[in-house]
């Protein structure tokens, strides 16, 4: 069950968060990212849902932040999404904007929107766009 498979890996995983300081980061950045219309019994019900996949399946499930918090997304029900335990893992920070998500209301988002929006109009730029021969 989803349960055990927590309790067996649960020592292994504390260990890696104290190992980075990742834990008390974590805290930190979720509470300054939940906003007004967060919904937490919407929040219980993803993780509720993420469980009894991962139980029926016998795959292991995380809840992912579309916007990680670690680049200012929002702890909020529409900023998560439920998606493999091994996709979860390799995604680490990234953020794809075509999959949505919703934004912290802090200076964390507000810098990432701003590199975002930095680099996505050096992108397409004349000088910078993809040219081919044919």
């Amino acid at each position: 069950s989803c349960r055990k498979s927590y309790l067996k890996y649960r020592d292994k995983i504390n260990a890696n968060k104290r190992e980075r300081g990742y834990s008390a980061n974590y805290k930190a950045r979720r509470k300054d990212a939940i906003l007004p219309s967060t919904c937490k019994k919407k929040i219980a019900s993803i993780w509720r849902k993420k469980c009894r996949l991962s139980d029926s399946t016998g795959i292991e499930y995380h809840v992912d932040h579309i916007i990680p918090l670690a680049i200012g997304g929002a702890h909020h029900q529409d900023n998560l999404r439920i998606i493999t335990a091994e996709e979860n893992l390799s995604k680490s920070k990234k953020y794809n904007p075509a999959l949505g998500g919703v934004w912290a209301d802090n200076d964390l988002a507000r810098e990432a929107k701003r590199k975002l929006t930095k680099r996505n109009n050096l992108i397409n730029t004349p000088n910078n766009k993809e040219t081919t021969n044919g």
